[in-house]
């Protein structure tokens, strides 16, 4: 008899259940990477050592942030990385919950603390943007000078994984292989992930709580991707280290700031009011929270709401390309069309994203 059979015979049958799973599931996922690595042999470690500069973890140090906004302690963690893409305040990061306030706050490797403003987010890549009012010019990442990724080439990561960094303290820095480049087909909890392009593949356990919004990079420093989001793969249920192409991030962040994607109503320059969605056939939930999501609590029978299909429970997330939090979002971004002009809307249903226009009563 095998060692392995004599130590399952030994545990009780539920026991050798959980275990046969676990073992399934971790063999799955070393067999994704294992099939990503096979793309490029591995680099020797021991070259890769010899050529590379040793500070180079604290030369990109100030070009990290630790960002602190939304979240509830022990079960959705208030924090996640970004980064300078402008020397005068423009931040990349993951587009989450953590965002999903006013308060949004942003550590500089030095501890300075600053308020940041959300300017938008791609709903399509979950990549966001952020602004401080910055000093004076700080160190960023240019999103037009990459590196060419390859697979089996050696790569750093760095993330403010776990929340560790809330002051002065650097970042964590992860060694890691990148073992590929495959199309990304995962979720998170129940709901499907929209984006579905390339991402890198690596090696290493970087996608940790609180390291969505970190970077990549070369060992000679330049920005290869965006670290990803805590997902699961469709197939084998893995949870998957991945970042995301510098590409598909500069594509990200230029449809935000083209007002392709969304976009986030200044609430303080206009007054909201509900009152055009509300004789259209829209009802809500009462506003008595500072961030009440706007979701449709009844629809009215017959009303313009009720044609263009929108239905109870439905989620607004945007208003054109005006991205709404809240009540309050939504109340100042309708206060921008006329009484008699029809109102695009963005809704969240289940995993889709629905476009309808709400028409004039």
């Amino acid at each position: 008899m095998h060692s392995y059979e004599k130590v399952t015979n030994r545990l009780p049958t539920s026991s050798r259940y959980v275990l046969i799973i676990w073992m399934t599931v971790v063999g799955l996922g070393c067999a994704w990477n294992r099939a990503c690595a096979q793309q490029a042999p591995r680099r020797p470690f021991g070259g890769v050592i010899a050529s590379w500069n040793p500070h180079l973890p604290s030369e990109i140090q100030p070009k990290l942030v630790k960002v602190f906004g939304a979240g509830t302690p022990g079960r959705l963690e208030p924090f996640q990385t970004g980064f300078f893409i402008t020397d005068d305040g423009y931040i990349a990061t993951a587009f989450s919950y953590v965002l999903d306030t006013e308060d949004i706050t942003v550590v500089l490797h030095d501890g300075k603390r600053y308020s940041a403003r959300l300017v938008g987010g791609d709903l399509e890549t979950e990549i966001a943007l952020l602004r401080i009012n910055v000093d004076g010019p700080v160190s960023y990442f240019r999103l037009d000078e990459t590196a060419e990724s390859k697979p089996g080439e050696w790569a750093f990561a760095l993330t403010n994984a776990f929340g560790v960094a809330t002051g002065n303290e650097p970042v964590s820095v992860q060694h890691t292989l990148i073992s590929g480049t495959e199309n990304l087909a995962a979720h998170r909890g129940t709901f499907d992930i929209r984006y579905q392009g390339p991402v890198l593949v690596l090696d290493m356990v970087t996608n940790n709580a609180g390291a969505a919004g970190g970077v990549l990079v070369s060992m000679d420093g330049r920005l290869l991707g965006m670290i990803g989001k805590e997902l699961q793969d469709d197939v084998s249920g893995a949870w998957l280290n991945f970042a995301i192409p510098t590409s598909v991030v500069k594509e990200s962040i230029d449809r935000i700031l083209s007002g392709r994607a969304a976009v986030v109503a200044d609430s303080a320059e206009v007054e909201g009011d509900l009152t055009r969605l509300i004789e259209r056939g829209l009802m809500f939930l009462p506003d008595v929270f500072e961030n009440t999501p706007p979701y449709v609590d009844r629809v009215v029978i017959g009303s313009p709401a009720e044609a263009a299909g929108i239905r109870e429970d439905d989620l607004i997330v945007l208003v054109g390309n005006r991205l709404v939090r809240s009540l309050r979002d939504l109340a100042v971004a309708v206060a921008e069309f006329r009484r008699e002009d029809p109102i695009p809307l963005t809704l969240s249903r289940g995993n889709d994203l629905i476009e309808v226009e709400l028409p004039a009563p």
